[in-house]
């Protein structure tokens, strides 16, 4: 698993989007379809809609969707919560849940617009 990283303020502003086909560990970020995919096998592959992800609670609800699946390891998990995180850009937890306050949040609308 990757390091923390601290984020500048200054780096805030020139938070771009990962690229299509970025990865994560074993996720992999599909732009076109807005979903991170995860596949154990070649028949097999499971997604999470990045379009769902509309609050602390709606994100909270995948990661806790893909702990209980009993092909994940907790490695798998940790990259999810990076790949969010990474998705979402500095701004997500103060969007998300700041201070621990559940708000709504447009996934899609972020990636999409670069901010």
């Amino acid at each position: 698993m990757s390091t923390l990283k601290f984020v500048k303020v200054s780096e805030i502003g020139r938070w771009k989007p990962p690229q299509h086909g970025q990865r994560w560990g074993n996720w992999e970020f599909d732009k076109r379809r807005l979903v991170l995919t995860i596949g154990r096998r070649k028949w097999f592959e499971y997604e999470v809609d990045l379009e769902t992800c509309t609050s602390g609670s709606e994100i909270l609800d995948w990661i806790l969707q893909v702990a209980g699946k009993g092909w994940v390891t907790p490695e798998d998990i940790g990259y999810l919560v990076e790949a969010l995180g990474d998705i979402g850009g500095p701004m997500l937890q103060g969007n998300v849940c700041p201070g621990g306050q559940n708000k709504e949040f447009n996934m899609t609308q972020h990636i999409k617009s670069g901010n």
